[in-house]
């Protein structure tokens, strides 16, 4: 089976990053005792104040369109604090895939 990965990118202005940035941390905390399955990251851009990516990384079929109800329920939390952009990838060419979710799930 491939693996799926959800983004989710929030841009939003300065002012309010580091109170996004919290809100974001309770927001993946709470969909990871949810979800019970997959793993979700956070990142913030090195460069960009205010710029941040959720990672969800899924071993089962997502909705092509929606992405997952944990997604769905993460961008509809994060739209009113900026840009949102959700979009969903699949794994493609995997050398080493047990290596790969490993990892994944490790880091």
């Amino acid at each position: 089976m491939e693996l799926n990965v959800e983004v989710i990118r929030v841009r939003s202005g300065n002012h309010q990053s580091s109170s996004l940035k919290s809100l974001i941390r309770e927001s993946v905390r709470t969909a990871q005792l949810e979800s019970g399955e997959g793993v979700i990251k956070f990142y913030t851009n090195k460069l960009i104040a205010g710029d941040y990516m959720v990672c969800l990384y899924w071993d089962k079929p997502v909705d092509e369109k929606q992405g997952s109800t944990v997604g769905r329920k993460l961008k509809i939390e994060l739209e009113a604090h900026g840009l949102i952009n959700h979009s969903l990838w699949i794994e493609q060419d995997v050398i080493d895939k047990q290596a790969t979710t490993k990892a994944i799930k490790e880091s």
